[in-house]
């Protein structure tokens, strides 16, 4: 997975066991593994950095220990632990559903989708990024998340999917839960491994 600050000034990049790393240029890259533990074999699965405060960027990892969310406020050499309630890839060295497993909402809270078909939402959290208000927002099935991403446009939506179907979730940023309504028609694709909002009225 890879992530570009908005400024353009730096590049993370996530593999398989090694952990992450960052560029400034494409070219030459830096080990990124800071209170990271090199023995756990850190897989990051999703890269994520804040619109509005381009030296914040947030790390979604599986690790044999667990892994969750990872926050990096001094250029992405050392992390601070969020929450380790979502999980990314229990049980496998390496995460097998990587990518768009992270979103921004208008509401600027940060969303997630784990590998048990949930979606959460990070908020309130401070400079540092840890600290936040963590809450459960929509359960859409059992099957893990394939793909996560935000309606640019329309404040509490997100659109889902899973290896079995894609829905939309309306409401995510208030209390009680979002509404779920199924986008799986006779000709929806039959695995979805990636979403993405490609202009006003297109999915």
């Amino acid at each position: 997975c890879l992530g570009i600050s908005p400024d353009g000034l730096a590049i993370v990049a996530g593999g398989d066991n090694n952990g992450p790393k960052v560029s400034s240029d494409g070219a030459r890259w830096t080990p990124a593994m800071g209170n990271l533990s090199r023995t756990l074999l850190a897989s990051a699965a999703a890269i994520a950095w804040d619109p509005v405060e381009p030296w914040r960027v947030f790390l979604a990892t599986h690790t044999r220990g667990g892994g969750g969310l990872f926050a990096s406020t001094d250029g992405d050499l050392d992390w601070t632990p969020c929450t380790t309630v979502p999980q990314f890839n229990p049980g496998s060295n390496r995460p097998r559903v990587v990518g768009h497993l992270l979103a921004w909402g208008l509401d600027g809270a940060l969303y997630m989708g784990d590998v048990r078909g949930s979606v959460w939402r990070w908020a309130s959290f401070g400079a540092s990024g840890a600290g936040g208000v963590l809450t459960e927002v929509a359960r859409v099935g059992t099957d893990a998340i394939t793909s996560l991403v935000a309606d640019p446009l329309v404040a509490g939506r997100l659109y889902v999917a899973t290896r079995t179907r894609c829905v939309q979730l309306d409401g995510v940023d208030v209390a009680g839960g979002a509404q779920v309504r199924s986008m799986n028609g006779t000709d929806a694709p039959a695995r979805t491994e990636e979403l993405a909002v490609v202009d006003e009225d297109g999915i």
